[in-house]
């Protein structure tokens, strides 16, 4: 299945991440990047850890879904959202139903492009209408300054601050960003 936008002659393509080679051995090679471990994640995976992190997003599911960005018909990034049930971090009182959001480009090449900022308004607009959710959100490492950015370019805001004690026994930060289904604008 392909999600289309175009964008300045260009396109940016969102297909579904599928159970072959090539597919996850793409997401391997870009979780591995120093460059990419370093801000997206709290640590570095191995391909098994990595493999397995995936492994939901391949089989049937109607909330969990991972995506594999095309920029020009090349592979370049991925993006996943999942149902996340209310907690205290939630900008919303109790009926209210949000997604969650991850996003990396995995391709260096094609960052500070706005990829990930319209593949961002792309899936937005695909999880509010499928799936009339009132919310998107994503945590984000305050120090990633790069994503912060482009969440909020997407249309995202910082909701919370928020620190806890990493696996390698740091203090992390990060931030609660939002986006509300009313704010979307297309």
């Amino acid at each position: 299945m392909y999600i289309r936008r175009k964008r300045d002659f260009e396109s940016i393509d969102l297909r579904l991440l599928e159970d072959t080679e090539n597919d996850i051995n793409l997401v391997i090679r870009w979780l591995t990047k120093p460059e990419i471990y370093n801000t997206f994640l709290e640590r570095r995976l191995n391909s098994k850890e990595i493999r397995e992190r995936y492994d939901k997003f391949l089989k049937p599911s109607l909330y969990e879904k991972a995506y594999i960005i095309e920029y020009d018909r090349t592979p370049v990034g991925i993006v996943e959202h999942y149902y996340l049930k209310s907690n205290e971090l939630a900008p919303m009182g109790e009926g209210n139903t949000m997604f969650g959001i991850k996003i990396l480009i995995g391709e260096t090449d094609y960052w500070d492009n706005g990829i990930a900022s319209a593949a961002l308004n792309i899936i937005c607009k695909k999880v509010f209408q499928e799936y009339g959710v009132d919310y998107v959100v994503a945590n984000i490492m305050k120090t990633n300054v790069t994503a912060v950015h482009c969440f909020k370019r997407a249309g995202f805001k910082v909701w919370k601050r928020y620190s806890f004690m990493g696996e390698d026994k740091t203090n992390k930060k990060y931030l609660f960003m939002v986006k509300k289904h009313y704010d979307l604008l297309f």
